[in-house]
């Protein structure tokens, strides 16, 4: 705003006449205005000459006092014109509104003035309130108009600047690859040294070079080179190496799609070929694949300084390798064609294009051949000759129609065809140009080259889109304005978009968590070039961990964000990082002393206990360094002792287990330890370190000491324990003292025993028995139980031994034989058990008699007693009735006796069995009519007998026939007795080759599941009978004479459908006749 304060205004004193300040005023206004000789050089266009402010300042003593403007003056004219007596400090303004020079350049306080006063004119006055100029609203809107318009062109060259960057680096690439579409093969590798300087000197490298793999995978060598005026030759270094020390470097290099390194450390020989020389600063190198074969790699080195490579320069490299993969390939083919075409590719070197002359109806006047022969004809059969005699007719006709055309409007026509010559298809470009009125000239170049190099361009072009593509992450482009310039299409498929729908939209347009867009705006906000940050991404709804990698280019106002997927790693952490703290809970909280050391014994962690028994009192106290010297000072000969044992185990790398050795505290007292050692490997099993653990046994020694002190007191107390044995075991269940007369009758002997533990000198199953009861007594409490060894019944009682504070050190067993009190205490057991089955049986008669026999005395008596009284007085008829029902109830009463006697007889072993032959069929027919007459008619159940085969006339076997009476008379009443009325009894008699089967299946009451197994039960019957009599003793008795014949009976009953009683008996002498 300097620049724009107006010096040439009107300043007049407060007496002055309001006439001569008009005059001065006037004559500003009208004074010539004069430009600059020369304007200053910048962008905005020299602005027009300084306006001539209408006003006047009032100034007393140097001081302004007021100002007089357009506005004053017209006020001072409208009530009285005429003036002439009016002094400027009738007319002026005061106080004037005025801005301090320190604001002068504070465009937003002189806004502030205009806007809040509503004022056009602005002095300027210094400290003293002195007039140094005057600021018009005219000039300060012009101010920050051409202000505006600076900022914007400052940032068009900014875009500019940034976009021709971007156009030289397409120029260059472009340029790269145009300069190979015309090279030869033996020209390539010129070519290829060129486009090396080109990409140095655009880059600023100080050396460019490639390296390539031979043919047969095995070396690799720097076959072009390009170096800086001030840096020497390295490529003579890099000859012949061979690739199998180096195939690590590679796959890497092919791996990561190349790297770049800013700033290179000093490298080991190995690594040279991948970081060049000690002398180098920076490096950066890309692979050049080609069909998925990795042909070498093309880098670049700084060697002045160390130096960022921007992203443009690894793009750049990429693109190149590309383009330099390209020619490769296409030199090999070359090479390869030339081999078996060398004619034909000098021809086409020699002459690159055919020449022709042809009159507007086709006719060919003249020739010049081209090196394919795409004119075969020799020039005596060419000259004269139309077209269609020469040429293919699709061809033959289009360059008709091209030269016609080219006739009539006198423009160069052209178009391209293909023409296979030979087993080649070449494409080729015909240009039509007027040479005459009648004729036209047309040059046909072959353009096949051309062809293949702008597919090949395309093809790198897609790679390059594929390679961002596939890179397992998501990719965007950002300007600083935070606005997407472009994503891969991987991002645009997590967020189900398209990669268009992306391009100049603002970073946060898809909503959701802003963390992203936060570490954005920080990082344009930054002056880092590349920057890292976790963030949290918003995905359809669920968040994920992403590893953020950003880049600056395009001079910062552009970045690359690369975004890696991290949120199974978090989440594996997580659980590390949990297992890990539940891993040193656990390791703080057992009563064990643990330490961990590096390979020099050099202390890297404890835990807890540890830290007590070296007087720390956490594992952060152990510090860093420490030895065993540092803690235990007070013992140099015990520090060295444990460096030489931890040595010994890592040169071994032997574990060393349960080492007893003695120890000092440092108040001097001694203490006893269990030590384990154990080398500590790394991923490549080499010893890194040693951990132990230490156990205070002082307590258990001395408790062992006080054992072997009254170890003979047990011996002697085992050796002369009557009828047994005594033995003692120590924690591990491990036998120290054996002896006792009872060890010979277990077959053991003292030897055998003391030494080995409970499972060396017990079967399993007795030492699984033994066990649980010697924890027990470890655990202080006794117990007793029996065991069986070797035919012989053992009483075992456990004993907890302690010491004089009451520990348990050890137990002590006791065994003795209590085999004959066992056998004797069975005995009575067995005499018990019988006899309450005696007394259960002798209740079951008892209840069986009183019930039985009550109704058939009560018959008789009710009989008799009539007889008796009335005897006289009744017919025949009913004294004969009362007569057989005494003798029924006799009948009755005395087959009740039979059966219980015939049980007792069973019982005793004393029921005679007397087999004679018995003819089957005569026998079970005559016994199957006397029950249907007796019993079957009264209760109407009929009685089926049938024979199996029919043809069987008689069947004669071995048999008790009273027995067999007893056995089938039972089964039929019973199927009949428990049938219901008008049922149907089936009585069937089956030969078989060793025995004779009967079956008397019955359609009754069926018998419970729950009686079923009690059925040979002396005096039992099932609960669903009712007060259908009986004494539940005829199963028992049909069992008895069954089995006295050797047979079995088996039955098979369901409730309400009826019971099938099946009972067989062995043949002794089978004699079927036929009944033919």
């Amino acid at each position: 705003m300097v620049d724009s304060l107006l010096h040439t205004v009107v300043t007049v004193a407060p007496d002055t006449p309001l006439l001569e300040v008009l005059r001065l005023m006037s004559c500003v206004q009208s004074a010539p205005q004069f430009l600059p000789d020369s304007a200053p050089h910048s962008d905005l266009p020299w602005r027009s000459p300084d306006p001539r402010p209408n006003c006047a300042l009032v100034t007393d003593a140097e001081r302004l006092v007021g100002i007089i403007t357009s506005k004053n003056i017209i006020q001072a004219l409208a009530p009285d014109p005429a003036f002439a007596v009016v002094c400027a400090q009738d007319v002026m303004t005061t106080p004037v509104i005025s801005l301090p020079e320190l604001d002068l350049r504070n465009p937003e306080a002189i806004a502030r003035y205009f806007q809040r006063y509503a004022i056009h004119h602005l002095p300027v006055v210094n400290a003293q309130g002195h007039p140094l100029g005057l600021l018009t609203s005219e000039q300060f809107l012009q101010y920050q108009l051409n202000t505006q318009l600076q900022d914007e062109i400052t940032r068009h060259h900014q875009t500019e600047e940034a976009l021709q960057q971007r156009i030289r680096l397409e120029e260059l690439v472009t340029t790269i690859s145009a300069q190979f579409i015309p090279l030869e093969a033996a020209q390539i590798d010129d070519g290829i040294r060129r486009a090396l300087q080109a990409i140095a000197e655009f880059t600023g490298a100080d050396r460019g070079y490639l390296f390539r793999v031979s043919e047969n995978q095995s070396q690799i060598s720097n076959t072009h080179e390009w170096c800086a005026p001030t840096s020497l030759s390295l490529q003579a270094n890099y000859q012949h190496l061979q690739i199998q020390d180096y195939v690590d470097r590679l796959d890497q290099l092919r791996r990561l799609r190349g790297f770049a390194i800013a700033s290179l450390p000093p490298t080991p020989p190995s690594d040279r070929l991948l970081h060049r020389q000690p002398q180098m600063k920076a490096a950066i190198q890309v692979p050049i694949v080609l069909e998925q074969s990795l042909l070498g790699f093309v880098g670049l080195d700084a060697e002045r300084s160390p130096r960022p490579w921007g992203q443009e320069t690894i793009m750049l490299l990429i693109l190149v390798g590309e383009i330099i993969a390209s020619a490769l390939k296409r030199q090999q083919t070359e090479i390869i064609l030339k081999q078996s075409m060398a004619t034909n590719r000098a021809l086409l070197g020699a002459l690159p294009d055919a020449i022709l002359r042809i009159t507007g109806d086709g006719i060919l006047v003249n020739k010049k051949p081209d090196a394919h022969g795409v004119i075969p004809v020799p020039d005596d059969e060419f000259l004269g000759k139309h077209l269609t005699d020469v040429f293919p007719p699709e061809i033959a006709e289009t360059t008709l129609t091209y030269v016609q055309r080219a006739l009539e409007t006198k423009a160069i026509q052209s178009f391209e065809y293909q023409l296979k010559l030979g087993n080649t298809l070449y494409d080729y470009e015909a240009r039509f140009a007027v040479s005459d009125r009648h004729e036209v000239m047309v040059i046909i170049r072959d353009i096949s080259d051309r062809k293949r190099t702008q597919a090949e361009l395309q093809r790198a072009k897609d790679q390059l889109r594929v390679v961002l593509d596939a890179v397992p992450g998501l990719i965007s482009w950002i300007r600083d304005d935070l606005v997407y310039q472009g994503v891969n299409t991987r991002m645009a498929a997590v967020f189900g978009r398209s990669p268009e729908d992306f391009s100049g939209q603002p970073i946060g347009f898809l909503g959701g968590r802003l963390d992203f867009n936060t570490f954005v705006e920080e990082f344009f906000a930054s002056s880092n070039h590349t920057a890292t940050r976790e963030t949290c991404l918003d995905i359809n709804g669920t968040n994920y961990e992403y590893l953020v990698v950003a880049q600056k280019y395009a001079q910062d106002h552009a970045a690359v964000f690369v975004g890696i997927d991290i949120t199974e790693r978090k989440r594996v952490e997580s659980q590390l990082y949990e297992s890990q703290q539940l891993l040193q809970l656990v390791v703080d909280n057992i009563p064990e002393a643990i330490f961990w050391k590096d390979r020099n014994s050099v202390y890297l962690g404890c835990n807890l206990a540890f830290a007590h028994v070296v007087g720390l009192e956490s594992p952060a106290d152990l510090g860093e360094g420490k030895t065993d010297f540092d803690l235990f000072s007070w013992a140099a000969d015990a520090a060295e002792y444990y460096r030489q044992d931890d040595r010994r185990v890592m040169e071994s790398d032997c574990p060393q287990y349960h080492v007893m050795e003695a120890q000092i505290q440092a108040d001097g007292q001694q203490y006893w330890i269990d030590k384990n050692l154990i080398p500590l490997h790394d991923s490549d099993r080499q010893v890194v370190g040693i951990l132990g653990t230490c156990e205070d046994i002082t307590a258990r020694r001395t408790a062992e000491q006080k054992l072997r002190q009254s170890e003979e007191q047990y011996r002697t107390l085992a050796k002369n324990f009557p009828n047994g044995a005594v033995l003692l075991f120590d924690p591990h269940l491990r036998y120290t003292i054996a002896d006792g007369t009872g060890l010979e009758l277990m077959n053991l002997s003292k030897a055998s025993i003391e030494g080995k533990t409970l499972w060396d000198v017990f079967p399993t199953a007795i030492a699984e028995q033994l066990e649980p009861h010697y924890r027990r007594a470890l655990a202080g409490e006794s117990s007793s139980l029996e065991i069986s060894l070797r035919d012989r019944i053992y009483l075992v009682q456990v004993t907890p031994l302690k010491d004089s504070q009451g520990d348990c050190f050890a137990g002590m067993v006791t065994t003795q034989d209590i085999t004959k009190y066992k056998r004797v205490e069975q005995e009575i057991r067995n005499a018990l058990e019988k006899e309450k089955q005696l007394n259960e049986l002798k209740s079951r008669f008892i209840s069986m008699a009183s019930h039985e026999f009550r109704t058939p005395l009560a018959t008789i008596l009710g009989s008799s007693e009539i007889l008796r009284h009335f005897g006289n007085k009744c017919s025949e008829e009913k004294r004969l009735k009362h007569y057989e029902r005494i003798q029924t109830g006799v009948e009755q009463m005395t087959r009740l006796l039979d059966d219980v006697l015939l049980i007792g007889r069973a019982e005793a072993g004393r029921v005679p069995f007397q087999p004679t032959p018995i003819d089957l069929v005569p026998f079970c027919e005559n016994l199957s009519e006397e029950l249907q007459i007796s019993t079957g008619y009264k209760r109407n159940v009929v009685i089926q007998t049938q024979f199996l085969p029919d043809a069987i006339a008689s069947l004669v076997i071995e048999a008790d026939e009273q027995l067999l009476r007893q056995v089938l008379t039972n089964l039929l009443s019973n199927a009949i007795k428990y049938s219901h009325p008008g049922g149907v009894v089936d009585f069937s008699i089956m030969l078989d080759v060793r025995s004779v089967v009967f079956s008397i299946a019955d359609q009754g009451i069926g018998i419970p599941d729950a009686d079923q197994a009690r059925l040979f039960e002396q005096f039992h019957r099932a609960g669903n009978v009712g007060t259908t009599q009986g004494t539940g003793l005829g199963l028992s008795i049909v069992k008895k004479s069954v089995e006295l014949h050797g047979g079995t009976i088996t039955l098979v009953s369901h409730v309400n459908q009826g019971t099938t009683c099946t009972v067989t008996l062995p043949l002794t002498q089978p004699s079927p006749v036929d009944r033919s």
